[in-house]
């Protein structure tokens, strides 16, 4: 009996979880939509426009300001040679990028967590000279990135597409169904 509560629990969190989801793809394409309506008018937004895209909602633009921040304390760190403030800071970002996940693809947010985490953790090994960690922890990134081949799209890349193909069928229609099927191949 305990184990069919729990499932229900999962299962609860799992809906919860999709509905979160979807919310946040929703406010994702309603962004995008101001952004384009706003871009003829305003040079500022057309210019930033990439950068605003390049995240799942446009608030988190301040992510790029603290990456670079932290590519520019890393390479101090690495300079004054203190393994302890390069691995702190490589976990800092890591466990920041993947909580959040800030990116509007899932692949990169992924990436990007696994890549600090690993740079903690070469890091690490350079420091208490375990060579095997270092090697292990610069190529596990490249292991990652061959993973996701096998599965390049998100749902939120699914839904920016799905809009960018429909966007001018939907100014003249009042209601389209979209039929999507999933294709393994």
């Amino acid at each position: 009996m305990a184990a069919l509560g729990r499932l229900n629990d999962m299962l609860a969190i799992q809906s919860s979880a999709d509905a979160q989801r979807c919310s946040a793809i929703t406010r994702m394409l309603m962004e995008r939509c101001i952004l384009r309506e706003v871009e003829g008018s305003d040079r500022i937004l057309a210019g930033v426009k990439n950068l605003l895209t390049k995240y799942v909602w446009c608030q988190d633009v301040w992510v790029e300001i603290m990456m670079r921040l932290a590519t520019v304390a890393l390479v101090s760190a690495a300079s004054l040679e203190s393994v302890g403030f390069s691995v702190g800071i490589a976990l800092v970002v890591g466990v920041m990028v993947g909580t959040l996940q800030p990116y509007t693809q899932r692949q990169v947010n992924d990436l990007q967590c696994c890549c600090f985490l690993c740079l903690a953790a070469a890091a690490a090994g350079f420091g208490l000279h375990l060579v095997w960690l270092a090697r292990f922890a610069l190529a596990l990134p490249f292991l990652v990135a061959c993973c996701q081949m096998r599965h390049p799209d998100c749902p939120e890349a699914l839904a920016l597409r799905l809009f960018e193909a429909l966007e001018p069928r939907l100014a003249e229609a009042e209601a389209l169904e979209v039929v999507v099927e999933d294709l393994s191949l």
